[in-house]
């Protein structure tokens, strides 16, 4: 297999362990590999067979043990604390914001200061705490936001605020299920705050405000405007049926292609083939602020770990489950990670091991993982190995320090038999994940909420056991959106049974020319793709025409013509030998044409869900009596998975 550009191959695997510009990790590497020298690191190293025995060979051999257990003695906590004093200037500067009516900037501020409060037992905390989750609950309802309000709400009583028999609870209680369409509910809790007011003539004025809006819109609510986004509820409910992979998946597998997953019956576009969520998912570090440590969500209402400020929840339960199991261990050595310059994949191997809280459950569940997934050990050079072996020692210090071996009798970096296994582990990780994990996405809105100009921005990185077995194709069969970090992959175009269920790893036929494609796959995944538009050296979007082949529509004849010029015309057919017209397949293709046309029209005016009726018809239609490539064609699969993507993650600035 020929190696287009060995190094940018070089530079593609290296940046799947480390950054090449942030972070101490890469001076690291290269004062080890200087101190070994390439020979030693290629003729020697490179020959050791087993991750145990390189590993134990790097701690143990002068050359590299000297700089290595000199670095890693001065692994120590590195994070930031809770701090009062910010939480308390935060929380007045939320508060004065919400006086002016800055709804946004004060839910800004007020969870800032929820972020930074110390959540310990202390009465005071959990007094400041409590008061200022209910402070931002007002500013959450200033911007509609009612579900995120209830929430906060009800976990301000869970802290101990007395607020429960108020009027000013039931009222923003109404206001919440106003927000959210639940009239029934509004009713019942306006009328508990009416029972409630005594005196109190600022509540009595708002609950007389909201029975009367309440009213209006129980009346109208038939004529209501819809968000541009309400038609595509009905598909998000009925997407919610598919767990796991599709009825009309089967795993095959073949020596040169490994694993895969073909279509057992035919699938039409539009069908969802698989939804699942994912074994590990990290965040990109710079969304720590913006999205949900564990389910990768927008923040609109965060709430913090109860030791750093580093990272924030969207609610309780993901709080919960994250501070009970991997953020434990990652917690307090953070802020070193991230300074180290590891990768994001290098995030997902230690995340791997973290989640599983014990040593025993690490290498159970780990094991299943990796004997599905393709690691090219036998490709790589001395140098990577290198490089992946100090990232395994340097993680596993990580977990040394940060007590998930339990006590330890010894603060020596050097492992037990225990602890060498993990960082073997980790190493067979940091080689997997190199060609089986996925980037997450949100889709970023265009100006006025409009999917004209909406842009795709990678929030994190997963892996998927499922998902890991899907091949690539320059010319992909289904599309891939998110959401949160759960993943589902939807059909641009008819698969028939039999054939490979294919996505795409990055380089596509319309933007990228075979040659390039082909460096690009070679560096990044290390395979020659072998697909049809490679095969037969599709021109790239621009260079594309509308004549495609067609289809000889004699039945079970698999015979194609290029597009005539005079379809009305009798030919014989060299296959099936029939005396044909191409004048019904070329009629269908101007009809798949005419309802991309109408696709279109219906998504600038932003009817998401029509748009994607009409574009799958049309795609359903070409494929029927004709071949690709055709231009059309492949701008209305572009532009259904673009629609698609809005039925997952989606963010509104």
């Amino acid at each position: 297999m020929e190696d287009f550009d060995p190094k940018y191959t070089e530079k593609c695997s290296k940046i799947t362990v480390f950054s090449l510009e942030k972070g101490f990790f890469s001076e690291f590497h290269e004062s080890v590999k200087e101190s070994c020298g390439d020979d030693w690191i290629e003729r020697n190293f490179a020959k050791i067979s087993g991750g145990k025995e390189k590993l134990r060979e790097l701690l143990e051999h002068d050359a590299s043990a000297g700089p290595i257990l000199g670095t890693l003695e001065h692994v120590t906590p590195i994070f930031k604390g809770k701090d009062f004093s910010k939480a308390l200037k935060k929380r007045f500067e939320g508060d004065r914001k919400l006086q002016e009516g800055n709804f946004q900037s004060a839910r800004i501020l007020l969870s800032q200061a929820i972020i930074k409060a110390p959540q310990g037992n202390a009465e005071n905390e959990r007094k400041f705490l409590a008061e200022t989750i209910w402070k931002r609950s007002e500013a959450l309802i200033g911007m509609e936001e009612g579900e995120k309000a209830l929430q906060d709400m009800k976990y301000a009583t869970e802290m101990g605020l007395q607020i429960k028999q108020s009027p000013e609870y039931f009222w923003r209680m109404a206001k919440c299920y106003i927000y959210t369409k639940d009239y029934k509910r509004a009713r019942v809790s306006l009328g508990l705050a009416e029972k409630l007011i005594g005196n109190d003539t600022i509540v009595e004025e708002k609950v007389k405000k909201d029975r009367e809006e309440l009213e209006m819109l129980e009346n109208l609510k038939t004529l209501h405007k819809k968000d541009f986004l309400d038609d595509l509820k009905a598909r998000k409910n009925e997407q919610e049926q598919l767990k796991g992979p599709s009825e009309k998946l089967e795993i095959t597998s073949t020596s040169s292609k490994g694993k895969f997953f073909i279509a057992s019956r035919d699938i039409n576009p539009g069908e969802d083939v698989i939804c699942e969520t994912p074994v590990a998912a990290c965040l990109l570090p710079e969304f720590f602020g913006s999205h949900c440590l564990h389910c990768q969500v927008r923040l609109v209402a965060p709430i913090g770990c109860p030791e750093c400020c580093s990272v924030a929840f969207c609610s309780q339960e993901c709080q919960k489950v994250a501070c009970s199991s991997y953020h434990r261990f990652e917690c307090k050595y953070l802020d070193l990670l991230i300074g180290s310059g590891m990768s994001v994949l290098s995030f997902v191997a230690l995340r791997l091991i973290t989640e599983s809280g014990t040593y025993e459950q690490a290498v159970e569940s780990i094991k299943s993982i990796l004997d599905t997934l393709c690691r090219h050990s036998e490709m790589r050079s001395g140098d990577d190995y290198l490089q992946r072996c100090l990232m395994s020692i340097f993680l596993l210090r990580i977990l040394q320090k940060s007590g998930f071996f339990g006590r330890r009798t010894t603060e020596s970096v050097e492992p037990t038999p225990k602890e060498l296994h993990i960082a073997e582990i980790i190493l067979h990780l940091l080689e997997a994940l190199q060609f089986n994990a996925h980037e997450i996405y949100e889709t970023l809105l265009g100006s006025q909420n409009s999917i004209v100009g909406s842009k795709v921005v990678y929030i994190g990185v997963a892996i998927y056991k499922k998902a890991s077995l899907f091949n690539h194709d320059c010319f992909p069969a289904v599309a891939r959106y998110f959401s949160g970090n759960k993943l589902r992959l939807t059909a641009l175009r008819p698969i028939a049974a039999g054939n490979a269920v294919t996505e795409n790893y990055g380089p596509v036929f319309t933007k990228q020319d075979g040659r390039q494609r082909q460096r690009n796959l070679r560096s990044r995944y290390w395979f020659h793709c072998e697909c049809l538009s490679c095969r037969e050296n599709w021109p790239k979007l621009e260079e594309l025409s509308n004549k495609s082949r067609i289809n000889c529509p004699s039945f079970k004849c698999e015979k194609f013509f290029s597009f005539p010029d005079h379809p009305e015309k009798k030919i014989k057919c060299s296959q099936c030998k029939s005396h044909i017209s191409l004048l019904h397949n070329v009629t269908r293709v101007k009809e798949a044409e005419d309802l991309y046309r109408k696709g279109a029209e219906a998504m600038d005016r932003n009817e998401i869900s029509s748009a994607i009726d009409l574009f799958e018809e049309g795609i359903q239609t070409f494929f029927s009596v004709a071949l690709p490539p055709h231009k059309d064609t492949h701008l209305a699969m572009e532009s259904v998975r673009v629609c698609y993507s809005l039925l997952g993650n989606i963010y509104r600035k």
